[in-house]
């Protein structure tokens, strides 16, 4: 998106070509040409670079760059000599490795924003708010935003980012282990999306031509919450909204070739970045396209707050974050491990019996993913249980999911109800195994009629005593006839899973919806 533009009609031409600055009668053909790869946000900085290109004698390209492969534009005629993009993920193949380091020229977050009507209705105008309000406004439907796809555009891949970064408490950077516990926060969050485009300036124009219809807020640039503010555009004025758990930064670094095209293209290159991040041109860079400044001492645009937000760090390993865009996508492969506790107690004789079986049938067969229609690695651990837990059985499905039905046919019930100590037998037996590489749940099919070992006072006090990643497995209690539903409904609320019901045909598709919740 461009606000503001220049009406002259050679204002448009140039803008619609390349800038050619000059000094003196020197023939543009004789005159060296640097072609820079510009973010499409950076290209209303032409007049910036008038007075550096005409005292270097040179023609100053900066061309646009679009959704291709970054080694694919680098390949592109006139050749390219350096790159000014925000920097930290490396999409696109190997491109980047094409790229000396560079110097940071400017610096803009990417926050959400709302519509000031909204933001006061959620009480989020000039308080601090985390990730997980956000989410959970989210899942809540209380408002909606556009995004730039996440897995092309960076602002919309640095929203995904910073809220799981959020959902998981990570101080520095998030990593492997942190996808599964940031799932259920980016799948809340991704229910609230309307809007999206290929890339941020799309999606700022498909919101403006729906007149703000479109949705309640945008993530998007700092600095474009700042322009759109000031463009007289919209009908109400957008809040930004600036996560107290952090945000992700876009750091646009010009970056030149690792190898030169020409000695004198390296100097001339060299000669710009200094021009760039000298005061005048950082004040000038601020007061277009409100970019917060790098050079110590310029302040940042009017319209913005001194400080910046808290600013997170990108993980060094960008498969980490392409596995968080595919969660918020719904596009993620989940392998799962689930210990069903079975209750083969006396009480469960009869009818109960065949409830218990019914229900663990649907739920082993329950599929383990997402609406993208992608299978995934189960794992299911059956721990049947009377006056104490028996040995646990491990069945790999789908492979095995003939061995679930002959496993249960050979349950006879039996003695007292050892429910919580049952809990605790499946939480060490999770323990043991490990709880990193897969999304983890505890199912326990039982009337709910423990008369033997630990009460569910007694397990609550030995749960809140685990470490976080023990802590955050659900437990969903499933009901059989005459259950006790209060006893029941408390376990699953102090674990973070939900009380279901055998007695319902829905059964495998609730458990597959809040397995997929977590």
């Amino acid at each position: 998106m461009r606000l503001n533009r220049p009406a002259s009609r050679w204002a448009g031409i140039v803008a619609a070509t390349s800038l050619l600055l000059t000094t003196g009668s020197c023939s543009p053909r004789a005159l060296e040409r640097i072609t820079i790869l510009a973010a499409p946000e950076l290209m209303e900085l032409r007049p910036v670079l008038s007075d550096f290109a005409r005292s270097e004698g040179i023609r100053v390209e900066l061309r646009e760059a679009g959704s291709a492969p970054l080694a694919t534009q680098l390949g592109t005629r006139p050749p390219v000599d350096a790159v000014w993009l925000p920097a930290g993920f490396e999409q696109g193949g190997d491109g980047h490795r094409l790229l000396g380091a560079g110097r940071t020229i400017t610096f803009s977050p990417v926050l959400l924003a709302l519509k000031a009507p909204v933001a006061d209705r959620l009480g989020w105008t000039g308080k601090g708010v985390t990730w997980k309000q956000i989410a959970s406004a989210a899942r809540g439907h209380r408002f909606t935003f556009g995004m730039s796809a996440p897995d092309s555009a960076f602002a919309g891949r640095a929203a995904v980012l910073a809220a799981a970064s959020g959902f998981t408490e990570v101080i520095d950077s998030v990593d492997d282990g942190d996808i599964y516990p940031a799932a259920g926060g980016l799948r809340a969050m991704s229910t609230a999306q309307t809007l999206t485009a290929p890339t941020d300036a799309e999606l700022i124009t498909r919101f403006l031509r729906s007149g703000g219809a479109a949705a309640d807020g945008l993530f998007t640039y700092e600095s474009q919450i700042a322009r759109l503010n000031a463009s007289g555009r919209l009908d109400q004025q957008l809040v930004p909204i600036r996560p107290s758990d952090g945000v992700v930064n876009a750091t646009y670094t010009l970056r030149p070739l690792l190898r030169p095209r020409t000695p004198k293209a390296a100097e001339h290159l060299s000669r710009l970045t200094s021009h760039l991040l000298s005061a005048g041109a950082q004040r000038e860079i601020a007061g277009r396209i409100r970019h917060r400044p790098i050079t110590p001492g310029v302040r940042p645009p009017a319209g913005l707050p001194a400080d910046p937000p808290r600013l997170l760090n990108i993980p060094r390993d960008q498969t980490v974050v392409d596995r968080l865009v595919a969660v918020y996508l719904g596009r993620y492969r989940y392998a799962t491990r689930t210990v069903f506790l079975l209750d083969v107690s006396g009480s469960m004789r009869g009818a109960r019996t065949a409830d218990l079986r019914r229900a663990a049938e649907a739920l082993a067969d329950a599929p383990a993913v997402h609406p993208s229609g992608a299978a995934a690695d189960e794992q299911a651990i059956f721990l049947p249980f009377a006056s104490s837990p028996a040995k646990p059985v491990i069945i790999e499905l789908p492979a095995a999911r003939d061995a679930v039905s002959a496993f249960l046919a050979r349950l006879t019930p039996g003695g007292y109800t050892a429910t919580y100590d049952a809990l605790v037998a499946g939480l060490r037996k999770l323990a043991r195994i490990g709880t990193g590489d897969r999304i983890l749940s505890i199912v326990l099919i039982t009337d709910g009629m423990a008369n033997r070992g630990r009460t569910l006072s007694e397990f609550m006090k030995y749960h809140d005593t685990l470490p976080p990643d023990l802590k955050r497995v659900p437990v969903y209690p499933v009901l059989v006839k005459g259950a006790d539903a209060r006893s029941m409904r408390e376990l699953a609320d102090h674990t973070g899973g939900r009380l279901l019901d055998a007695r319902h045909s829905d059964l495998a598709t609730a458990f597959t919806t809040f397995r997929a919740q977590q």
